[in-house]
């Protein structure tokens, strides 16, 4: 599929540049990529960007295909300012469900995990007023309220949640959005329920990973099965009919039948 969406690109524009990031870029071969985009690309594409239309000063190395731009050479430190600033000319539409990030990185340490950016409580945290412009000049210039928030654990504390909680009631519409949470963080700070569906939750994806006590020990699951089923049970008294709850699993980990 890719290589036949290259050929129609080439076709229209011989000149055209393909660029390719995301998780699997670092491990993937493909005849006909000029560009590798590794790790975060917020200082990096621009870079790219810059040099296609101007020639500026690029920094790479050589790929399996094409050139390697790796945010090595181009990181990015100031979190708490990060924005998706949208145009007139992105074409959203009426409605769309937007990304926007509120955190970056993971404050877990799941066993089974490949997320490279660990963080501490604090690190890599997005100011909530600079949440709030974003939040506001999307409205403004979009009519947009509805997103899906980029967050690896939204509810990973409970300071965060509550934060957020009073910022979000304070906006003009009403916000709804999706995001990944944890039942074992609601299990512990169970007035998160009433919070979270509050702030706008629409639908929330759970690890849940496996029902099995042992396996859930060894992979790292501090929470008993059982007590993960309780809290299940536990939000659908409110959230039924309000929000989708979707829970991931692991198959064939050591010790399920």
């Amino acid at each position: 599929f890719v290589k036949e969406m290259f050929s129609i690109f080439k076709r229209r524009n011989p000149n055209v540049k393909m660029v390719i990031g995301g998780g699997k870029s670092t491990v993937t071969s493909l005849p006909g990529v000029n560009y590798w985009v590794w790790g975060a690309a917020d200082r990096s594409v621009v870079a790219l960007a810059n040099y296609l239309e101007d020639g500026s000063p690029l920094v790479t190395h050589p790929g399996r295909t094409g050139e390697v731009i790796s945010s090595r050479n181009y990181p990015f430190t100031d979190h708490s300012k990060s924005k998706i600033i949208w145009q007139s000319n992105d074409y959203l539409f009426e409605r769309e469900h937007l990304p926007i990030e509120i955190n970056r990185g993971c404050i877990f340490r799941c066993i089974f995990c490949a997320n490279p950016l660990h963080r501490k409580k604090g690190e890599f945290e997005k100011s909530i007023d600079v949440l709030q412009e974003e939040l506001l000049y999307n409205y403004d210039h979009f009519g947009t309220t509805g997103y899906m928030f980029c967050d690896d654990t939204y509810n990973d504390t409970m300071e965060k949640v509550a934060s957020l909680h009073k910022m979000f009631k304070k906006l003009p519409f009403e916000l709804e959005w999706s995001g990944y949470g944890r039942v074992d963080v609601i299990n512990k700070y169970p007035e998160q329920r009433e919070m979270l569906l509050e702030s706008g939750l629409r639908a929330i994806l759970v690890g849940i990973e496996t029902f099995h006590p042992v396996t859930a020990k060894g992979v790292g699951k501090g929470l008993h099965p059982d007590k993960v089923k309780e809290t299940l049970y536990y939000l659908r008294e409110t959230w039924r009919g309000k929000v989708i709850i979707t829970g991931s699993f692991i198959v064939g980990l050591p010790g399920e039948s």
